[in-house]
């Protein structure tokens, strides 16, 4: 005998995917200069090119090792918001990398006057191969300027837009730290979980004097800045990790939104340059939680339980608590709003509940108030000293 046929479908963890924009030619950076009636690099004999740095993977392991740059496809660049393409003055003064390992950059061959500034960013879609679907990406905002300098004039810039984004939702390294510190099984490594969306991020710095790149014998100093206060940030004590002449490397978790960063470079007692490098964009997903359990009430139960399933975009929010604070509370005919507990499951007992035994009152109706958490808290003892662990990293709290 033949038994019914039952049809199943292979499912895939969704693509977590990122898109920013680097300066691939440390020759022609983003910054240009003007001085004596010349442009420093030329770009219509240097071009300078910014290049989107793309990644992407799936919790699952079902996208392991993909090359994403040579997948992505429709690939288009805007200038001012506008694209490239259609706009006459730029015709004959860019290229856009179609293949290789530069696939998607794009080549400014244009000079432009002293004080003139333009926004760049890109788009393109990357072809999910196993389902078929595509994914649109589009990349943060980079700035190109020309300033007027003399010959010894210092210029600072930093190697990202304007804006540095973070979504905690795509962080595969927070992910991942949270699931081994639990003791949970992941297919993430430490390795796998850098794809540009996490927390730790390096940002690139360049600081010139004239036409040379200075790299030594100067201290470059990183302030976090907002309407009236400005405080100077210590490696190792606050978010930031490292600074060196070259690069900076702060923790997004503890960034407040719309944290801006502000650099000063000093030579011997001397400051030399100054600059605002970005602000920080925590940019986060709507969601929708609900409860599961949706079981009637048994006679003699007395212990129950509950979990919440969170939605995110088409999926499920894997390991909601790391990104909600989660209350759980309990409407019945006698009492509203009692709260049985937090996190993304709750366990109660229903002797706790004033619920009735008539079938016009033995119900009791559950419900989850659920917001995303703020940013991390770095720990500190009685004297505002940041405490580490046994491995000498920070401890931080949400």
């Amino acid at each position: 005998m033949r038994s019914q046929r039952q049809y199943s479908r292979r499912g895939y963890a969704p693509l977590t995917v990122s898109c920013v924009l680097s300066c691939s030619t440390p020759l022609s950076p983003m910054t240009q200069l003007f001085r004596d009636g010349e442009y420093e690099p030329d770009r219509t004999l240097t071009p300078c090119g910014l290049r989107p740095e793309v990644s992407s993977s799936a919790s699952d392991g079902s996208w392991a090792n993909k090359d994403t740059r040579a997948l992505i496809a429709q690939m288009k660049w805007f200038v001012d918001g506008t694209d490239i393409t259609t706009l006459a003055a730029w015709n004959g003064h860019y290229e856009i990398v179609q293949t290789g390992t530069d696939k998607g950059t794009l080549l400014i061959k244009r000079n432009f006057p002293d004080g003139e500034r333009h926004a760049f960013y890109f788009s393109c879609v990357l072809p999910d191969t196993r389902t078929g679907q595509n994914i649109a990406m589009r990349s943060d905002d980079a700035v190109l300027v020309t300033q007027s300098v003399a010959g010894d004039t210092w210029v600072l810039e930093s190697g990202v837009g304007s804006i540095l984004p973070y979504d905690i939702t795509k962080d595969l390294l927070y992910l991942y730290d949270y699931l081994h510190s639990h003791g949970i099984d992941t297919q993430l490594t430490p390795t796998t979980a850098k794809d540009g969306n996490e927390y730790l991020r390096t940002v690139p710095i360049v600081i010139r004097k004239g036409k040379d790149t200075v790299t030594k014998d100067v201290t470059v100093r990183l302030y976090r800045t907002d309407l009236a206060t400005r405080k100077e940030l210590t490696v190792g004590e606050d978010e930031l990790v490292a600074l060196s002449p070259t690069a900076l490397t702060i923790d997004l978790r503890t960034v407040p939104q719309g944290a801006t960063y502000y650099a000063e470079v000093t030579e011997g007692d001397r400051t030399v340059a100054r600059k605002t490098l970005f602000s920080v964009s925590r940019r986060v997903q709507a969601v929708t939680a609900q409860p599961t359990n949706g079981g009637d009430l048994l006679e003699g139960q007395t212990e129950r339980w509950d979990k919440a399933v969170v939605r995110l975009r088409d999926k499920n929010l894997d390991s909601p608590e790391l990104y909600l604070n989660m209350k759980w509370y309990a409407d019945t005919a006698f009492e509203t709003e009692h709260f049985l507990g937090m996190g993304s499951r709750v366990d109660y007992s229903l002797d706790d509940l004033v619920i009735g035994t008539s079938p016009s009152d033995a119900w009791a109706e559950l419900y989850i108030d659920y917001d995303y958490k703020q940013p991390h808290s770095q720990l500190t003892d009685a004297d505002g000293n940041v405490l580490t662990g046994a491995d000498g990293n920070e401890l931080i709290f949400n």
